[in-house]
């Protein structure tokens, strides 16, 4: 090593810069990669509803003002879906919205 040649060294230090390039490359490409995975299962998450889907709502619902909450209350139609969010019109005509997940799909 002490007696490389200055142009021996130049040429180490070029193949070192191309392999670092190509290594970030594969880093970049990786990360985003694995970005998009965890994002398609997030959007699936919210995409097994459709529009016009009848669902029953899982979690806790407010009881309506003067009544008991009743079965109407909890099945509802899909109205409207985001990415996190879905939208729905309760049989009784109430307009609420709910995370995928507090939400069952009826058959």
């Amino acid at each position: 090593m002490p007696r490389d040649s200055v142009d021996e060294l130049i040429q180490q230090l070029e193949t070192l810069r191309v392999e670092e390039q190509a290594i970030l490359r594969r880093l970049v490409d990786a990360r985003t990669r694995e970005t998009r995975e965890r994002n398609t299962d997030a959007d699936n998450e919210a995409r097994r509803f459709r529009i016009g889907d009848r669902v029953r709502i899982t979690n806790q619902i407010r009881n309506p003002i003067g009544r008991q909450a009743n079965e109407r209350d909890r099945t509802a139609t899909v109205t409207k879906l985001t990415e996190k969010r879905v939208f729905v019109r309760t049989d009784n005509g109430t307009n609420t919205n709910r995370s995928p997940e507090n939400l069952q799909l009826l058959q």
